[in-house]
């Protein structure tokens, strides 16, 4: 009887190649989301220092002619009491204190650093100088505040003694002066910026 010869049979594995592309490809994948992350951390110091300043800028982008501009430097809250120095008069945007304005038509001055939150939570705040305005005008100023008493999107009155304006629209980083009552330029005004505060917008753009 013939011995059957042993023979030494190789197993060959499969192909390592596809295994090898795979990883290198997900250490490629890998790389490139640490990459991403590593991105958007070293972008954020200056979104950093506009969140230590406490600004939000406004998100309103409107044309209305002879509307004005003043950026929010800082809008950080101050000790009640405390004076603040605005770039602007009246203020726009900057530090405030902790309490506000509530909507309406008031006769007696009230503190620039309460109405500036007042800006911040969305409400317009109309400057006006009785002398420059008719009893019909200021009715209506009247009648603007008490249709808008909203707590995020109010209109709010307030007396000022200007040389030029019969009224001063504002809202957070947007002022409209006015030499004479402007119905259209008015409305366009409340309308484009009520509710829509940095501070907690209630009304979508």
């Amino acid at each position: 009887m013939k011995k059957q010869k042993k023979t030494n049979r190789i197993r060959h594995s499969p192909s390592a190649l596809p295994v090898t592309i795979l990883v290198v490809g997900f250490v490629g994948l890998l790389g490139f989301f640490i990459y991403r992350i590593y991105a958007d951390v070293k972008a954020q110091p200056s979104m950093a220092k506009a969140d230590e300043a406490g600004c939000t800028h406004s998100a309103v982008s409107v044309q209305i002619p002879g509307m004005e501009t003043v950026a929010c430097k800082s809008a950080n809250h101050v000790t009640e009491g405390r004076r603040v120095q605005y770039e602007s008069d009246p203020p726009l945007a900057g530090e405030h204190w902790d309490s506000w304005i509530s909507p309406g038509f008031y006769r007696a001055d009230q503190p620039k650093e309460k109405l500036v939150h007042s800006l911040e939570h969305g409400h317009v705040v109309i400057y006006y100088d009785e002398e420059r305005l008719s009893a019909r005008e200021v009715d209506g100023l009247r009648k603007l505040t008490a249709q808008h008493t909203g707590q995020w999107d109010g209109v709010v009155a307030v007396p000022r003694k200007d040389p030029t304006n019969a009224l001063i629209l504002t809202a957070w980083e947007h002022a409209l002066p006015l030499a004479q009552w402007d119905q259209a330029r008015i409305d366009s005004f409340v309308d484009a910026f009520r509710g829509r505060g940095p501070e907690n917008p209630v009304r979508p753009l």
